[in-house]
């Protein structure tokens, strides 16, 4: 190496070299990403202990990593110098190159099979994660998933068997399509739960054939009402038994909620007294459960009848006195008693003849009550009885009785057949009537007996006898009181005589006592 040197004055030239010197070449490869393998490497030969001698023609030659191609060399600046891997240039000093490589891309394209509608990633026989352009040489991972209803079957790139199994690893070497291959189940199965755990139970969860109907059916616990069957998506069914035809896996959970319990009122009217109140079916705590028959029973105290039950507004519910009803809310029943009236009978009375009597002890009377009839003969009559038309009840003119029935009787009465007893008071054959009185004279039913009694005035005068005067002053008797039975009518005298005094005297004589 030198060059020409010339003088001030005059062309004295001179020829001036020196020793080449040698020179370094750095070149760091790199990648577009931060994998921490070197993307490639360079070569480089020519040069001794790592330098090469100035002005030298140095030739580079860059060799990406498996998974990586080359891309460009850079000056230290960044500017692209060429894309050949081989590079060639003259060594003038020191120098720095960068050697830029590019991780591979390969695509997996990813296909569902059956395709029918559902045959895409998202189609309804199953679904397939993960496809899309990726680094070569990366661990990929595919997993297959099934929609309800279907099974995974196999993976498949072309004609080659990857595995069975939903889960595939591999390492991407290439641009590659793999399939995943899917089945209907011959049997779907049903999963079935309850809401809350302890509401109640549920049939109809397991196995179900394809094409065969499922159905479901939810029993709720005593204390527990069912609302709905909801599935995984949110929809709701209020039907039980719910029946429909699966055409996958379901899953079901039987909602329940607790039963209310409902306030029963019931009033009694009149008042409490008219009766009692059977209850059934009925919580300890007095309340009705929801959706539970319960029974009201109506019992009318003594001396009262069950009438109807009605409702708040007084409307007629039942009436009879048994009440069975759902508890669906709250409600006010009136169990509507009557007190029974005592029943009333009438005794009426007649006479026979009118005229014959008085008679008392007609009216109403309440059952069961003592009843006493009375009759009472008039002058002339004699009482014969009480009739039930024809038929005798009492010969007595008061007869008592209870009151069973309504009756009508007949007070009978029979006219007298009398005679007359007169009696005249005399003194000898003289009628005088200061001499004495008598008692008993007067009209008698024939037939029934007379007693005439004779009361002098003084003791100046004394009673004799009695005399018919109708039949010639015949003397009929002395005895006082005079009793006897007239058939016809009579006309008697009481006869009084003046008292008298009788002296005697007795003489003796021979034979004198």
């Amino acid at each position: 190496v030198g060059y020409w040197s010339a003088a001030s004055e005059g062309y004295n030239l001179k020829a001036v070299f020196r020793e080449k010197g040698y020179f370094s070449i750095d070149v760091p490869c790199v990648g577009d990403d931060e994998d921490e393998n070197d993307p490639g490497t360079v070569s480089i030969p020519g040069g001794e202990d790592g330098e090469w001698q100035e002005g030298q023609t140095v030739t580079m030659t860059a060799t990406p990593a498996q998974y990586y191609e080359f891309v460009e060399w850079q000056d230290k600046d960044g500017n692209t110098l060429s894309t050949n891997a081989t590079y060639t240039f003259v060594i003038t000093q020191d120098t720095t190159f960068t050697a830029v490589f590019s991780r591979l891309q390969y695509t997996v394209t990813l296909v569902s099979n059956p395709s029918k509608d559902y045959g895409t990633i998202n189609g309804t026989s199953g679904s397939v994660s993960d496809g899309g352009t990726f680094d070569a040489g990366s661990k990929r991972h595919l997993e297959a998933k099934p929609k309800s209803g279907y099974e995974f079957v196999k993976w498949m790139s072309g004609n080659v068997l990857l595995g069975t199994k939903p889960v595939l690893e591999f390492i991407l070497t290439r641009d590659t399509t793999i399939t995943a291959y899917f089945k209907e189940k011959d049997s779907l199965n049903i999963t079935l739960s309850v809401e809350p755990a302890n509401a109640g139970k549920t049939t109809g969860a397991g196995k179900v054939k394809r094409g065969q109907n499922a159905v479901l059916t939810a029993i709720a616990n005593a204390s527990y009402k069912f609302l709905y069957w909801e599935n995984l998506a949110g929809d709701q069914f209020e039907d039980n038994p719910y029946t429909f035809t699966p055409n996958r896996d379901y899953t079901f959970k039987a909602v329940f909620r607790a039963k209310y319990q409902y306030d029963v009122t019931v009033t009694r009217v009149p008042n409490s007294a008219a009766g009692t109140i059977e209850r059934k079916g009925f919580l300890s705590n007095g309340k009705a459960r929801e959706d539970t028959t319960v029974t009201l029973t109506a019992k009318p105290a003594e001396g009262y009848t069950f009438v109807e039950w009605q409702n708040a507004d007084g409307k007629q519910v039942s009436t009879e006195a048994t009440l069975s009803f759902k508890a669906t809310a709250n409600v006010t029943y009136k169990a509507i008693f009557e007190e029974i009236p005592t029943p009333q009978y009438t005794v009426t009375l007649l006479r026979d003849p009118e005229a014959g009597g008085r008679i008392s002890g007609n009216g109403d009377y309440d059952e069961g009550a003592d009843v006493t009839i009375k009759a009472t003969a008039n002058t002339g009559y004699t009482f014969e009885g009480w009739y039930d038309g024809t038929t005798l009840i009492s010969a007595n003119a008061t007869h008592s009785f209870k009151a069973t029935a309504d009756v009508t009787y007949t007070a009978k009465f029979a006219a007298k057949s009398t005679v007359d007893v007169a009696v005249t008071v005399r003194l000898g054959a003289t009628v005088d009537a200061t001499v004495g009185t008598v008692t008993g004279a007067g009209s008698y039913e024939k037939g029934k007996p007379v007693t005439l009694t004779a009361t002098p005035a003084s003791e100046d005068y004394i009673f004799s006898g009695w005399r018919d005067l109708d039949n010639d002053d015949e003397l009929i008797g002395s005895d006082n009181p005079f009793t006897f039975t007239p058939t016809a009518n009579v006309n008697y005298a009481a006869v009084f005589r003046e008292k008298f005094e009788v002296t005697l005297n007795i003489l003796p004589d021979d034979n004198a006592g």
